[in-house]
């Protein structure tokens, strides 16, 4: 079996041997060694930027998804609670609607009836400020078209309302 140190010795003491020639291949190759390993560095490190691009865009684009989410559970809540405040006033609107009578000028007096409407609305748990259109809703078309007339700030206020139809 040869060595490798024998076929070193061989090729040196051959005629055919040039120095120059055979350090100038060696030199080649160890920069093409090094031009290949640097290139593959630069893929590597190309592929770990694009690789912590790519997490941090999913990272992103998560955090949206929640925050949207968060956004869209939020606006449900709000409009169930809008709901709910509007199914409330509504069942009071009707219940008011079931525990009173429209009012009749030819068989009951204005002056008995907005007592009992005021009494009513406490009972029904209705506040205040739903007083006046709950009232025109049970009024005759002649007697809402007086409180209509009047100017809006004062139409909101049952009180005044109370006086325009006791006037």
């Amino acid at each position: 079996m040869i060595k490798k140190i024998d076929i070193c010795k061989k090729v040196k003491d051959s005629l055919d041997f040039e120095e120059e020639f055979v350090r100038g291949c060696l030199e080649e190759i160890v920069r093409q060694r090094k031009e290949l390993k640097a290139q593959a560095e630069a893929v590597e490190l190309k592929a770990q930027t694009e690789a912590a691009e790519l997490k941090r865009t999913e990272a992103l684009r998560q955090e949206q998804e929640f925050e949207l989410e968060k956004l869209r559970i939020s606006n449900a809540a709000e409009v169930n609670s809008v709901a709910s405040t509007r199914s409330e006033n509504s069942k009071n609107r009707l219940s008011l609607k079931i525990l009173m009578q429209k009012f009749d000028a030819q068989v009951s007096d204005i002056s008995m009836y907005l007592p009992l409407f005021e009494r009513q609305a406490r009972t029904a748990g209705i506040e205040e400020t739903e007083w006046v259109p709950q009232l025109i809703s049970l009024l005759p078309l002649d007697l809402a078209r007086i409180i209509i007339k009047e100017p809006e700030e004062k139409m909101q206020d049952y009180l005044n309302v109370k006086e325009v139809l006791l006037d």
